[in-house]
């Protein structure tokens, strides 16, 4: 009996021991695709993380540049420079597959090539990291390649990538930004309710030039913010109205109020990622969900990224247009000395809220391509120790962008208006985006509210 067990083990062993040698034959190539595209999201969500200067719209700009890079790496030479023609024509794009060469390598190569140009400060680690996964799916992607279609696949994504490269250069607002992110020069207009540098540590203003940065499909003209109440400067009866609100839900946090606080609270350097990519993290599980192919990857990626970076300058036009000094220093400056926000006040103007806007406009390019009514549990922070990250459930985007909005207001860093207010300029910059474009949506309710829980309540 033992004599026939060791035989099994032996059987067993090699069985196992094939496997490797069984997947080169077996293993689907397009989930060697799939793979490639969310460890390359992973990666860039690590970088911006743990490279210096990746502030949200530095973030956002850095993410639509990636994005049409890898998307260029995956079909035949195009003219991208008239942004509005290239996205209009997406549906006639020829893949790079069709002309005999090989999309995955070509995006692969791409991938690494703008990470290594766009993340130039990054920590050592993190360029081998670069280094290894691209040589990772070079060999894996590969494998069933012959030679002469590899080297050209693999020449096609650095072309791409230069070309976005030397584009980006071109944007002499926008492309070095993230090295010069505190402006120490900038003088904020003098006010009774502007802005002022807040907090223990304080620091000047994050890039109050940004709104000069260049726009890709949406312009500055086209879409402007709300003007906040007159009275907020002349009669302060406004403003001590959302400061009172702002102190009365932070004082009283619930348990899921601080999980909702914290759930969002992206853009905490060196700990999380930044707001806009976080919706790379939702997008990237919302793909999975549906097992979206990889083509259709790329493109909501790209369509994602030109509408991140548009709507970071768009928010930054108004944040330096109205200068709104932060809940924590009115409150402070009126009300009392003692109070401050649950998660620390970033360093620039309050109105409009760009979580809010990031998330508006999120919503209207992710319900364009999963639908108005696709539930997804997000599990971007899961595990984290240092902030309640535990996953929660929703059924649309919609009620994810509302209370990404209403985030800001139990954290205390943003008043009711300026999340109204960056609803309002992520929808209608959204719906222009996607018009722009040739993806018009008949859009349904673009509610405003920032809380379906409290919009009824009477707190004053």
């Amino acid at each position: 009996m033992r004599r026939y067990l060791n035989i099994w083990n032996f059987v067993i062993i090699g069985i196992l021991s094939s496997f490797p040698f069984l997947e080169y034959f077996f293993v689907n190539p397009n989930d060697s695709r799939t793979e490639m595209l969310e460890e390359w999201s992973s990666l860039i969500l690590e970088l911006e993380r743990t490279t210096g200067g990746y502030r949200p719209p530095v973030a956002a700009r850095m993410h639509g540049y990636i994005g049409l890079g890898a998307y260029l790496a995956s079909i035949k030479d195009e003219d991208f420079e008239d942004l509005n023609c290239f996205m209009q024509s997406m549906k006639h794009h020829v893949s790079l597959d069709q002309i005999g060469m090989d999309a995955a390598l070509s995006v692969n190569s791409s991938y690494a090539r703008l990470a290594e140009l766009f993340f130039i400060t990054a920590p050592p680690e993190q360029f081998i990291k670069i280094k290894e996964l691209e040589s990772k799916f070079r060999k894996k992607l590969s494998k069933s390649v012959d030679l002469e279609v590899k080297m050209k696949s693999i020449g096609h994504g650095i072309k791409c990538a230069d070309l976005v490269w030397k584009f980006s250069v071109s944007d002499k607002s926008g492309h070095d930004a993230f090295l010069y992110n505190y402006d120490e020069t900038y003088i904020p207009p003098e006010c009774s309710v502007c802005w002022q540098k807040t907090g223990n540590r304080p620091m000047p203003a994050l890039l109050p030039k940004w709104k000069n940065a260049r726009t890709l499909i949406v312009d500055t003209n086209e879409v402007k913010v709300l003007a906040p109440p007159e009275s907020c400067e002349t009669d302060f009866s406004k403003l001590y109205q959302q400061a009172y609100e702002v102190m009365l839900v932070k004082n009283n946090l619930a348990r899921e109020d601080k999980w909702i606080a914290e759930f969002w609270s992206d853009d905490i350097p060196g700990l999380t990622m930044s707001p806009p990519g976080r919706w790379f993290s939702i997008a990237t599980q919302a793909a999975n969900k549906v097992n979206l192919n990889f083509q259709k990857r790329l493109e909501v990626n790209l369509t994602l990224g030109l509408a991140m970076s548009d709507i970071s300058i768009l928010v930054w036009n108004g944040k330096y247009t109205y200068h709104l000094m932060r809940p924590e220093t009115f409150i402070q400056n009126n009300v009392s000395r003692d109070w401050f926000p649950h998660i620390p006040t970033p360093a620039f103007p309050t109105y409009p809220s760009g979580h809010s806007a990031f998330g508006a406009v999120a919503d209207v390019v992710l319900s364009s391509y999963f639908g108005e009514q696709f539930e997804l549990t997000d599990n971007t922070h899961k595990n984290r120790m240092e902030f309640d990250g535990t996953p929660r459930t929703f059924s649309s985007f919609k009620e994810m962008s509302i209370e990404n909005a209403w985030s800001r207001v139990l954290a205390g860093v943003h008043f009711r208006m300026d999340c109204d207010a960056g609803l309002d300029l992520g929808y209608k910059a959204g719906h222009l985006f996607m018009e722009k474009i040739g993806r018009p949506i008949k859009s349904t309710s673009d509610k405003l509210e920032t809380s379906a829980a409290v919009k009824n309540q009477n707190i004053f």
